[in-house]
């Protein structure tokens, strides 16, 4: 090894390989926030390229050696990044066993991804434009179910301090949230008919989720959909850099909220009945299967989240039809999780 170490190329090659290959084993917890890191690092390095970036020219001799033209800048850079990291949680979610391993590796992957993606033909760009704008509406369709679920976990938190502050606090929040989606509505929206129609379906909605057609429902998580349903017309008319603050306060949450639900379902099973092999020595069993099935989930929704990043930075091509679309299919939804206890009442309904 000494003689092979003399030659540079083998030293450099030796120590890149060691590098990747290690481990590097991290929890759960951490592993959840690394992942999300990755997107907070592509959409901010979309938005500085999509400002600042300039063509990328080596200089040498008398010649010009173009890296990267106008793909490096402008909304290009934007749907390229995009486009680099999809790929790059499609492939973590497909290796789910490395999934709190190789840190080193997945990071020069995700660099490749994000390099090849600038000489991806403009062809296979523009038709991936055009798949951004249907598959971002699932993106927010997926955003609300978050929000749903933190709207319930909540108000599930505030009832169990069992005082009459919770109450007070509830109503003061879900009063201030009608207050603000009112007066969003008012200075936001251009059409008045459409306006009226959303704050009437938003009191619809919170009524029924108040009614005895609704078990589960609350006056909180109503307020919190009713609000955001309503911001989806900022989101697609009023293109703005807090459409991705919401975003990144959503996906923080399902980051944080998937990492406890594995660390309390994982302490469930300490709870089991050891079981004995052959040779008396105790085997304990670990949900591997259900860890795996919110691995792959939690990257499904990354990887929708980093399709929806020319959405945050560049918008709607069409916005109307978009705005419409999301809307009705999320009032749509909500009114489903509300109602289908009470459809069918003999059927147990689980979390993911």
């Amino acid at each position: 090894m000494s003689a092979l170490c003399n030659i540079p190329a083998f030293c450099v090659s030796y120590c890149a390989c060691k590098t990747l290959t290690l481990t590097c084993e991290l929890s759960e917890n951490i592993s959840r926030f690394l992942y999300l890191s990755f997107l907070f690092i592509s959409t901010l390095l979309a938005f500085i390229l999509q400002n600042f970036g300039q063509p990328i020219v080596i200089h040498y001799f008398n010649n010009d050696f173009v890296i990267c033209d106008e793909n490096c800048k402008g909304e290009q850079i934007v749907y390229r990044i995009s486009m680099s990291l999809t790929c790059f949680y499609i492939c973590c979610m497909w290796f789910y066993c490395f999934q709190n391993k190789y840190w080193i590796l997945k990071f020069f992957m995700f660099l490749f991804f994000i390099i090849l993606s600038i000489y991806v033909p403009n062809n296979i760009i523009n038709v991936y434009e055009k798949i951004v704008q249907y598959i971002s509406v699932c993106f927010l369709l997926v955003n609300l179910l978050i929000l749903i679920d933190f709207g319930y976990d909540f108000n599930s938190k505030l009832i169990s301090y069992h005082s009459p502050c919770w109450k007070i606090s509830n109503v003061t929040i879900s009063i201030g949230l009608y207050v603000s989606m009112i007066t969003m509505v008012c200075i936001m929206y251009e059409s008045v008919i459409y306006g009226v129609i959303i704050i009437v379906t938003n009191f619809g909605v919170t009524l029924l989720s108040l009614s005895p057609f609704s078990e589960d429902g609350n006056l909180l998580t109503s307020s919190i959909i009713c609000f955001q349903l309503s911001y989806f017309y900022v989101i697609g008319m009023h293109n703005h850099i807090s459409n991705g603050f919401f975003t990144a306060l959503s996906l923080t949450y399902n980051a944080y909220s998937t990492s406890k639900y594995d660390q309390k379902n994982n302490n469930e099973f300490l709870d089991l009945p050891l079981q004995i092999d052959e040779k008396n020595s105790v085997i304990i069993q670990k949900p591997k299967q259900h860890n795996i099935k919110k691995y792959v989930y939690y990257c499904f929704v990354l990887s929708l989240s980093s399709i929806y990043i020319p959405i945050i930075l560049i918008g709607f091509k069409d916005p109307y039809y978009f705005i419409v679309f999301s809307q009705m299919f999320g009032y749509m939804l909500y009114v489903w999780v509300l109602i289908a206890q009470y459809v069918f009442p003999n059927r147990i309904f689980t979390k993911i």
